[in-house]
């Protein structure tokens, strides 16, 4: 799409701004700023992105931003049991793993 006088337009893909001959006038924009609209949620909108990265640095916080503080507070109490029970299902698997091994080594001696 060209641009006229008035009426500037946009790339659908990258969002630099057409100049009047349909080249792209803001093609070298810095990486911040590109990535910060990347990431801006139209208004009444939650952003996906911002809602992944709140429940990865607190687990239930993305709950809470997109508006479900009660399944948020649901998974924040929650998630300390899943890192002790994680690490009984390795521990397990492991021991369970030795005490073979050393079955094996002393029905050979």
């Amino acid at each position: 799409m060209v641009a006229t006088a008035n009426e500037p337009t946009f790339c659908n893909h990258c969002g630099g701004r057409e100049d009047a001959n349909g080249r792209f006038a803001d093609r070298f924009e810095d990486g911040a700023r590109r990535a910060a609209r990347a990431i801006e949620a139209k208004p009444g909108e939650r952003n996906p992105t911002v809602a992944a990265l709140l429940s990865f640095v607190i687990p239930g916080l993305g709950q809470v931003y997109n508006g479900e503080a009660m399944k948020g507070v649901l998974l924040f109490f929650t998630s300390i049991f899943l890192v002790p029970w994680v690490i009984a299902v390795i521990d397990a698997y492991y021991v369970a793993r030795l005490m073979n091994l050393e079955e094996q080594v002393a029905q050979r001696s």
